[in-house]
């Protein structure tokens, strides 16, 4: 981390920052985590929060002596968590989006959580509910992946149905859709 004075953004409207934290264990663990909470005065915080909880309990709990730990295969992990909030209406989508690779070079594998309130009624929303309410089908998402993420013709194993690719999406702040994975060939 450098020294500036410059700050992450948090949607303060119903986030706040759970933990925030940089290790640099030399030559053994790299770990820079920003994750979110919902603020907990907010009617369904709770049960957003448990979900939260239990899809980071590593990053939220990690210790220098578990990075040690972690970190002794030898490949020097670096692990990454960040989050943003984007709001559509009344409606807000908290992504908390996660990579991991090694420091010394290798592929990075991302993964991303993604977490839906309704201000206004005060509840957990569906991903189903949030792509009616983005205007978007199923179907369109698959077009996108297809048109946007790959770059060659999919193989006879490759099955690329909404199913498959609906924890690999987001909305970006202006409601387009961004897809956050790595595929290998």
């Amino acid at each position: 981390k450098n020294n500036s004075t410059y700050e992450k953004p948090v949607f303060a409207d119903i986030t706040e920052i759970w933990r925030e934290e940089f290790i640099n264990l030399p030559e053994t663990y790299l770990f820079d985590v920003r994750i979110p909470k919902m603020k907990s005065d907010l009617p369904g915080a709770e049960g957003i929060n448990k979900k939260i909880q239990d899809a980071c309990r590593m990053e939220l709990t990690a210790t220098v002596t578990d990075l040690e730990n972690l970190g002794s295969w030898g490949d020097y992990p670096w692990r990454t968590v960040d989050f943003a909030v984007m709001q559509f209406g009344e409606i807000y989508q908290i992504c908390i989006f996660n990579s991991e690779a090694s420091a010394w070079g290798s592929g990075v594998g991302r993964w991303l959580y993604k977490y839906y309130y309704d201000k206004t009624e005060g509840v957990e929303i569906s991903s189903d509910d949030f792509l009616a309410h983005m205007g978007y089908e199923p179907a369109e998402i698959e077009e996108i992946f297809y048109r946007d993420m790959l770059v060659e013709e999919p193989g006879a194993y490759d099955d690329y149905s909404y199913d498959s690719i609906s924890e690999w999406y987001y909305c970006d702040e202006n409601g387009v859709v961004r897809f956050y994975v790595t595929l290998y060939g």
